[in-house]
């Protein structure tokens, strides 16, 4: 499709995407240093980190690196990669190192801050050789209302203006809570497809039978935001009733008895403000947060690219900061019921951005349209696409002459 032919659409190259940006490994690779080197990244729930030692591994981009706390409490970052010969120091995702971590390949140690403190028989390297040298390169760390980011840059301005226009949204959902545990998947499609679903809310009602069918006879509410900054929000109130979720389970399940038995469908062992607003929230380039009704399950998820057309997502899901146990097993329960790999909504959205990975590969057919909402400003309704557009408005800017 031509510019002209866009024209005669009535589309600019605001609303339509070339879907070269999924497909292309050029574009893949400058988007490792255009934008996952040039944004805060999230790495960890402060809570994941309890005392001295403990550490979470991640990749940045391609880049792995080391979060850990310090002795005197402090959150030090530095790049999972021995100085001597390159292999990464840990393979696990998560642990503790106790006072160093120690390379399996010849035996030298770091500290929790990346220094190198040993290196077995040093005298074989002269009188020069000094360990001081060989310490890990630091890397920045910022937190913002308990989450942990990241930045491989020094010359990205600090994370609360980064945040800009999301971190009030964000800090209202997620203040005063805690990681409960992770789970991760991958599937073989483009990062950028699964950041764009989070802030599509067109689809849901198609994609999930359990959220179409308890969407029949209501009328759809909420909005469509485009935050600055290449974040976005979604906002609705809620608009199906727990009879309503049984009736659509009931159908979509083939299952006529004992639904409303099943303890996933069990009303929370905690209060719940029915009247709250549900909040999916997207945190540019590839951190979304989704906040559900009354806070009944809270989710963070961060995309881990590892190609152009491979992608793992890493889940993890928030409680409240000293809840029962109770709480805390119904919300994992639920978490893993819905939003895991296999889960009734996450299961469905795997295999429709596998299914546009595949679909990209039409050469007839290059453009993908996000036109949805024609209202100017930066507020749309519930389907529209302004959170979308405002991904693409910033990721045109990191990427500058690399974009399409």
């Amino acid at each position: 499709m031509t510019d002209e032919q866009l024209s005669h659409l009535g589309l600019d190259m605001g609303r339509v995407i070339d879907r070269r940006v999924y497909t292309d490994p050029h574009i893949y690779k400058a988007e490792m240093t255009q934008v996952f080197s040039r944004t805060w990244q999230f790495v960890a729930h402060e809570s994941e980190l309890q005392g001295p030692g403990d550490y979470i591994s991640a990749t940045i981009g391609e880049q792995p690196i080391i979060l850990c706390k310090g002795r005197d409490g402090s959150l030090n970052a530095f790049y999972n990669v021995c100085t001597h010969r390159g292999a990464v120091l840990t393979t696990r995702r998560k642990g503790n190192c106790g006072a160093a971590f120690r390379c399996m390949y010849h035996g030298w140690t770091f500290d929790q801050e990346g220094h190198c403190i040993g290196v077995p028989y040093p005298d074989a390297y002269g009188q020069d050789f000094s360990r001081d040298v060989y310490d890990i390169p630091s890397i920045r760390v910022e937190t913002f209302a308990g989450l942990v980011f990241v930045c491989l840059s020094d010359d990205i301005g600090p994370l609360e203006e980064y945040m800009g226009e999301v971190g009030p949204y964000v800090r209202e959902v997620v203040e005063g809570t805690e990681s409960l545990g992770r789970v991760r998947w991958a599937y073989d499609g483009n990062w950028k497809s699964w950041h764009e679903n989070f802030a599509d809310n067109y689809h849901p009602e198609f994609t999930h039978p359990v959220v179409g069918t308890g969407y029949r006879g209501i009328e759809v509410k909420g909005n469509n935001y485009w935050l600055d900054e290449g974040h976005g929000m979604l906002r609705f109130p809620p608009q199906r009733d727990p009879q309503r979720i049984v009736a659509a389970m009931r159908e979509t399940s083939g299952l006529e008895n004992n639904i409303s038995d099943n303890p996933l469908w069990q009303r929370p062992p905690f209060d719940v403000d029915f009247k709250q607003d549900h909040r999916i929230i997207t945190v540019f380039p590839n951190l979304d947060l989704q906040f559900m009704t009354g806070g009944m399950m809270n989710i963070i998820q961060v995309l881990r690219p590892q190609g152009v057309d491979r992608t793992v997502v890493e889940l993890l899901a928030l409680g409240t900061k000293g809840e029962s146990q109770p709480a805390r097993e119904w919300r994992l329960e639920r978490t893993l019921d819905s939003q895991g790999s296999t889960g009734k909504v996450s299961g469905d959205d795997n295999e429709a951005v596998v299914r546009c990975q595949l679909g990209f590969a039409a050469s007839a057919v290059p453009w993908s349209n996000m036109s949805r909402g024609q209202e100017p400003g930066k507020v749309g309704g519930k389907r529209d696409e302004y959170s979308m557009r405002s991904f693409y408005h910033a990721w045109r800017r990191y990427m500058g002459e690399h974009a399409l």
